[in-house]
């Protein structure tokens, strides 16, 4: 590929993050790229040359290993390329002490000059006469020597980098891989010379370290505790109102950071830019988090509402049948047994009293109409309620993604390569592994499906398909974007999965608290309208039970807190904080 630097450094474009994107896809797409110069190398070429070679370094992806550089001055005067060997030893200098050496083929044999191609032939002894351009028979020959040379260096590169050869189909597929990178990783051609990139990078870690030290778990559930009395409304204004404050502090220890640095303009803006995004995007998902909370929590007041109107349903039938208030226990139980109703009117009391099978069908009933309401908003379909970490969901899923793709027209026009070189399905199995890592803490412990989970589970989908183009890189392919697209669904879907068990399980959970009360309830129900004095030691249990309970929450709550605050104490005076200090 040719790199002509008239157009690069046009005053028509005028747009040098265009030139640089130039440089470094001819680097990343060529085995042998020339670089026509006018006259003498500048420092701005020179400046892209290394800061582009840094970024073909860095850009991980399938692309041309170590290519030939050949620059060619041209319209030189005097055509000794010697004369420019300081200038190539500032680049060979330049490219060594960032290890950027094995990178590109570039010394003084890739050098090259090339006289003017026309001379001015007067056809008059005066200046006024006109004259001929005539082509320098010096250039022909010199030309014919340079294209000589460029063709052996282009064999040389061919044999070297045989195995790298692929036909115009895979070259188009590649450059189409390395644009989608250029045009979603911008900082690789933003700056203008390597140092301000070193300077951003640095810069950067050091936003990432005040972050850490600035939104701490602490802090978080603080901010979650507040948001649990508030609506959505007032939980967005706590967020918006903190991260504001803290956002304006780091806006002014960063802007110190970068006075002290001598950071230029492009590097301040970006990195200004990096911070606000990293503020947003941390304050977002705080906010989706107590939303999440927020719902949760109104869940378990609506359990425990239906749970007291049950309780209350239970003490008014108890007061209507010891009052015999017939007309009130129809009300509260509809269908409740005639005959019962009779021995009430009559004022059968010893009838009622012997007869326990009676008071427990009312509270059958009184559970039957009740239980249901609670349960009205949890219903699921029986096939997605399997269990957490069954492998069916995992294989039914993997072999539906599979089958789409076997039947795509993708696949169907593809040669089959991918067949070859890449177990499809052994990808996912990984992937799960991966995924379940993340999410998966020890035995049945898991962490909860937040954006904070989200956002470390991309970075797992990434890793896994660096891992995918590192290894099909050696047969000088990368991963397609349909099989791209395919993971991410898998991604996404596998989440979906583990979402939906986390909330199902959890509201089987409430409920079942609820559903374990039945049977105390029950018999109290019928100790109560029965008057058997025969329950009492067992109520006195059950009681004593509760309590204990109540004790022992409390207990591990404040012990917990406790033991935090003191070891937070106890962990500013330790050795090395005392030693820092």
């Amino acid at each position: 590929m040719l790199i002509d630097t008239e157009g690069l450094f046009s005053s028509e474009k005028g747009d040098e993050e265009y030139d640089r994107r130039l440089i470094l896809f001819c680097l990343a797409m060529s085995h042998l790229v020339i670089i026509n110069v006018a006259g003498e190398i500048d420092m701005n070429l020179k400046k892209m040359l290394i800061l582009c070679t840094d970024s073909f370094q860095k850009m991980g992806v399938s692309k041309i290993a170590r290519p030939s550089v050949h620059v060619i001055l041209n319209r030189r005067d005097n055509v000794n390329v010697e004369d420019n060997s300081n200038v190539i030893q500032i680049i060979k200098k330049d490219l060594n002490s960032d290890s950027l050496d094995q990178q590109i083929e570039l010394n003084e044999n890739t050098f090259h000059a090339l006289p003017q191609a026309f001379k001015k032939i007067s056809l008059g002894d005066t200046i006024n006469m006109p004259s001929l351009l005539q082509t320098d028979p010096t250039f022909i020959n010199m030309t014919q020597d340079l294209c000589e040379k460029l063709i052996e260096a282009g064999i040389k590169t061919s044999k070297e980098h045989n195995k790298e050869l692929f036909d115009p189909i895979q070259w188009l597929s590649m450059a189409d891989t390395v644009l989608d990178i250029l045009r979603k990783f911008p900082d690789m051609t933003y700056f203008n010379d390597i140092h301000e990139r070193k300077q951003y990078d640095s810069i950067r870690e050091w936003i990432r370290d005040e972050l850490k030290k600035t939104f701490t778990g602490d802090l978080r559930k603080k901010l979650l505790a507040r948001a649990l009395k508030e609506d959505e409304i007032g939980i967005k204004s706590i967020f918006t109102n903190e991260f504001a404050r803290l956002k304006l502090s780091l806006m002014n220890e960063l802007e110190k950071k970068l006075t002290n640095e001598k950071a230029t303009k492009d590097v301040r803006k970006r990195c200004k830019t990096f911070l606000e995004v990293q503020i947003d995007s941390l304050q977002c998902c705080w906010t989706d988090s107590a939303l999440m909370d927020k719902e949760s929590n109104e869940l378990k007041k609506l359990i425990e509402t239906g749970e007291n109107q049950l309780n209350k349903t239970i003490r008014d039938t108890i007061e209507a049948v010891l009052g015999n208030q017939c007309d009130k226990l129809q009300q509260l139980v509809p269908n409740v047994d005639q005959q019962f109703l009779n021995d009430l009117k009559g004022e059968n009391r010893r009838r009622v009293q012997a007869i326990a099978q009676n008071a427990g069908d009312i509270f059958d009933k009184i559970w039957n109409n009740a239980y249901p309401r609670l349960t009205a908003g949890f219903n699921h379909d029986t096939q997605c309620t399997t269990d957490r970490w069954s492998p069916d969901f995992h294989l039914h899923l993997k072999r539906c993604i599979v089958e789409c793709d076997l039947t795509s027209e993708h696949f169907l026009s593809s040669t089959g390569t991918c067949r070859t070189f890449w177990n499809i399905k052994k990808s996912f199995d990984e992937l799960l592994d991966d995924i379940r890592g993340k999410i998966i803490l020890s035995g049945d412990d898991s962490r909860v499906v937040d954006i904070e989970l989200v956002q470390e589970l991309v970075g797992v989908v990434l890793t896994h398909i660096d891992k995918i183009d590192s290894e099909l890189e050696t047969f000088n392919l990368s991963a397609s974007k349909h099989y791209l697209g395919a993971i991410h669904t898998y991604s996404v879907l596998i989440l979906t999965k583990f979402y939906y068990d986390e909330q199902w399980h959890s509201f089987e959970q409430l409920l079942q608290k609820v559903q374990q009360k039945k049977d105390d309830l029950r018999a109290y129900f019928i100790a109560m309208v029965t008057q058997d004095q025969q329950s009492d030691p067992r109520f006195a249990a059950v009681l004593a039970n509760s309590i204990f309970t109540a004790v022992s929450q409390y207990c591990e709550t404040e012990g917990a807190k406790k033991i935090h605050d003191r070891t937070a104490v106890k962990s500013a005076f330790t050795q090395p904080s005392l030693l820092k200090k």
